[in-house]
């Protein structure tokens, strides 16, 4: 058998949660399917003081001590502080005119699953519809597909030939989740920043190191470089950022959850992706979400894994998109959630990538953790393509170019994200704008070319049309 990560071996063995002002200490095979009204952490709350409150950072933290709380983080786009009342928070607290609400604070996983080796995966084949991407994106890679770093995922979403338009350049993704290894090879050119929110101290440090493999595995699929060696991500040319919220558990506080959230909106991060979950609609977290997509972000997250449970929150969230998993078989991953909040499908079962060097550098997972970076890594490459694009733009890209499965809704939401597609759409989206200058005046133009300018309104190129084509026709008006 192959050699198992701390992280493998945690999750499928459910080792004792080691952090111990996360959860209780139960084996995490238990802890997954705790019931919701038990997954709090115990005497922590969140308050959140009014927009109107004349109360400056010190004074609401005076405020809790006087209460008998401890301060323990502040989050500064809720205007919110974090605290723990060893005895429980009193009513006065709520009833403070200064105070919006006081609420628990909850628990959220890594949305992972062991290896396969382990499951016993189901076995068989649907046949795939094909129509919503044209005949470019889907001739036989044999040729094309010559990256031996390239994996199935990879390769189902037409990741290769997606960047004959774009890897991703300069797009900025913030990661939320266990940290990255910043020495590994294939992560360490594109690791741009990142902030530790994983411990119970106010002010976060720069520590985004990985004791668990998990970040640095969701990292690599959306980045990993494509250097000839190992595997290759999505958007192998994007800013990395890392907003590390889990230590040594893989379970974590929606507090810190929320602090990394702010992280990201405050860099003005183009991409935020979280592959993570609890069972709670934490209005918080809500509200932090919320707040991100504002800022421009387009924002995703993972379903869960509670095979066939409901979906996760953020994903469940309206300014979410939520991702679930797929096998090599296009079948829905037994694992996965369900549920109609489900925008995408990607691949996220036996998916390779990096882990930790200590940790044997690549390793194998499973979940909904994987198939999230993989939208992730696409959108990027679409921003990267075209960086006018609004989040609500760049996620009908992604939604319109994706291909059926033959799943239902509630499995695959608008279907498998498409690298090659969303790049075909995003040129066909581009080539509406440059009609739109048509129609105003800006340019004349034949009634020829103003028919074949109108097939770009409609989004769609003839199925031989070849990305060199597209750009040449477009670079003129775009600059590339």
């Amino acid at each position: 058998m192959k050699n198992l990560s701390p992280l493998s071996i945690l999750i499928i063995l459910g080792g004792t949660l080691a952090q111990a002002n996360t959860f209780p200490d139960m084996p995490l095979e238990e802890a997954i399917r705790i019931e919701p009204a038990l997954a709090q952490v115990p005497n922590q709350r969140i308050i959140q003081f009014r927009k109107n409150s004349t109360l400056a950072p010190n004074q609401q933290k005076d405020l809790i001590r006087s209460m008998g709380g401890t301060p323990i983080r502040k989050l500064q786009g809720l205007n919110a502080v974090v605290a723990y009342f060893p005895k429980g928070h009193p009513l006065e607290l709520e009833q403070n005119p200064n105070v919006l609400r006081v609420e628990n604070d909850g628990y959220m996983r890594l949305s992972l699953i062991g290896p396969s080796i382990l499951l016993g995966l189901p076995q068989g084949c649907a046949a795939p519809d094909y129509t919503l991407i044209n005949t470019y994106c889907l001739e036989d890679d044999s040729e094309a597909q010559t990256n031996e770093e390239t994996t199935w995922g990879h390769d189902r979403i037409r990741g290769e030939r997606a960047w004959e338009w774009s890897e991703g350049n300069g797009v900025d993704v913030c990661v939320i989740d266990s940290g990255v290894d910043i020495e590994h090879p294939e992560l360490a050119s594109i690791i741009a920043g990142g902030k530790n929110f994983s411990t119970s101290v106010e002010e976060p440090n720069n520590d985004i190191d990985d004791l668990l493999g998990h970040g640095t595995h969701v990292s690599g699929i959306i980045a990993a470089a494509s250097n000839g060696v190992g595997v290759a991500g999505v958007a192998p040319e994007i800013n990395l950022y890392m907003a590390r919220v889990f230590g040594l558990s893989a379970w974590t506080e929606t507090s810190m959850v929320i602090a990394g959230i702010e992280y990201c909106a405050e860099l003005g991060a183009q991409v935020i992706s979280m592959s993570l979950g609890g069972p709670t609609p934490d209005p918080l977290l809500k509200e932090a979400v919320d707040n991100a997509y504002e800022t421009g972000a387009v924002v995703i997250a993972a379903a869960g894994n509670d095979y066939g449970g409901s979906v996760s929150y953020p994903a469940a969230f309206d300014n979410v998109i939520a991702v679930s998993a797929s096998d090599i078989d296009d079948q829905f991953a037994f694992f996965s959630n369900v549920g109609p909040e489900i925008d995408l499908i990607a691949p996220g079962v036996d998916i390779y990538s990096t882990v930790p060097i200590e940790q044997g550098g690549y390793d194998t997972y499973d979940g909904t953790s994987m198939a999230t970076p993989f939208v992730a890594g696409v959108a990027a490459l679409v921003l990267a393509a075209q960086p006018d694009l609004s989040n609500d733009e760049a996620e009908a890209v992604l939604k319109s170019s994706a291909r059926s499965l033959g799943l239902t809704s509630e499995e695959q939401g608008s279907g498998l994200v498409q690298a090659c597609g969303a790049m075909q759409k995003t040129n066909a989206w581009r080539s509406s704008l440059k009609n739109d200058s048509i129609d105003s005046g800006e340019t004349q133009t034949t009634d020829s070319a103003a028919n074949t300018e109108a097939q770009g309104n409609d989004r769609s190129y003839s199925a031989t049309t070849q990305p060199k084509q597209i750009k040449n026709d477009l670079g003129s008006k775009f600059g590339n």
